[in-house]
C-alpha cells in the first residue's frame, strides 16, 4: 500500500474498509457527485453495475492487493466498497442523516473548531479558507473577531512560557503539548496506524 501520510496530504480525509482480508482506502465524494450518481441510478437501475465500477475506479485510491483490473476482485467486493463510499457521501434516509450529523457535531467541540466558527462569524471566510492561512494570521483574525463580536471567545487553554525575555526562546513543544490536551482531531480518526486497520462502520 502507498504511504498513508502521502495519501492524506494529497487527498485530505481518507476512509477505509476491510473485506476478505483486504483493505480498501477511498477519498470522500463531493455531495453534488453523490446526488448525480444517486439520480442516475434511480433512473437507470440496469446500469448500476457499470456505475459501481466507475465509482470504484474514481474513488478507491489504494488497497492491500495490487490488481490490474477490478475484474480480478472477488464477486461482491466492488458493490460492498461502493456502498460504503456512498453511505457517507449523502443522506440515503432520515436515520442515516441523523447518524452522520451527530458524528459531525462531536467533531466541532475542540477549541480549534470553535476558533474557525468564531472567525467565520466575524469575517466573510469559509472554513476551508482558514485552512490555507498560517497560524499567526489565524490568531490575528481571532483577535480581530474578538473586538468585532464583543469578546465572544471560546475557552482556549493557555500556557505562559517562563523567562521569555531572558532566554529569548519559546518552548514550542511544551506549548503545543499543553494546547493539545483535551483536543480531539477528527482527521486522526480517519488515519489508523499502519498495521492496525479498522473496519468502516455504517450507521
Amino acid at each position: 500500500m502507498n504511504d498513508h501520510l502521502e495519501l492524506k496530504l494529497k487527498y485530505g480525509d481518507l476512509y477505509l474498509i476491510e473485506l476478505a482480508d483486504q483493505i480498501f482506502i477511498w477519498r470522500p465524494m463531493k455531495w453534488k457527485d453523490y446526488r448525480r450518481y444517486r439520480d442516475f441510478i434511480s433512473v437507470n437501475p440496469f446500469l448500476a453495475p457499470d456505475i459501481e465500477d466507475h465509482i470504484y475506479e474514481n474513488y478507491v485510491i489504494d488497497s492491500t492487493d495490487e490488481i490490474s483490473s477490478i475484474d480480478e476482485l472477488p464477486a461482491g467486493i466492488v458493490s460492498t466498497v461502493v456502498k460504503a463510499i456512498l453511505s457517507i457521501a449523502g443522506a440515503a434516509n432520515g436515520q442515516a442523516f441523523e447518524n452522520l450529523l451527530e458524528i459531525q457535531r462531536g467533531t466541532i467541540l475542540s477549541f480549534e473548531e470553535q476558533i474557525v466558527t468564531l472567525i467565520c462569524k466575524a469575517f466573510p471566510y469559509k472554513p476551508e479558507d482558514l485552512e490555507e492561512l498560517d497560524w499567526l494570521t489565524i490568531l490575528k483574525r481571532l483577535a480581530q473577531a474578538e473586538k468585532i463580536l464583543s469578546n465572544q471567545l471560546p475557552e482556549i487553554p493557555v500556557r505562559v512560557t517562563q523567562n521569555i525575555d531572558s532566554s529569548n526562546k519559546l518552548d514550542l513543544a511544551a506549548d503545543q503539548k499543553a494546547i493539545n490536551q483535551g483536543m480531539v482531531d477528527p482527521d486522526l480518526r480517519n488515519m489508523p496506524p499502519p498495521g492496525r486497520p479498522t473496519r468502516a462502520r455504517k450507521r
